[in-house]
């Protein structure tokens, strides 16, 4: 199954993730914050993390979050323990108010 888009924290800011997401997805949206100390690649080797190293440079990091879609990946975490919580109350037979208390 192709990877359409692969969203990652500074912790994957690595040449080993954007090789396995490449190779695995040529096309693939890939949207990882470079680390605080990033700079652009020699002879264009990065493509996609020279990018988002460039608009952040030229932009800040605010305005690239916004615009890269990296802020999309709080919301999918957001909603993912929430509904591993709703699991959870379900299976422990509690009310939801219960649960929380």
């Amino acid at each position: 199954m192709p990877i359409a888009s692969f969203t990652g924290d500074r912790g994957y800011d690595q040449g080993f993730v954007y090789i396995h997401v490449l190779h695995h997805t040529r096309d693939a949206n890939i949207i990882i914050h470079p680390r605080s100390n990033a700079v652009i690649s020699d002879k264009g080797k990065w493509i996609h993390r020279d990018k988002h190293v460039q608009k952040i440079l030229g932009e800040g990091v605010h305005k690239w979050r916004r615009e890269s879609g990296y802020y999309q990946q709080g919301k999918v975490e957001t909603k993912g323990d929430y509904l591993v919580h709703s699991i959870q109350i379900g299976l422990s037979g509690k009310s939801p108010v219960t649960a929380l208390a």
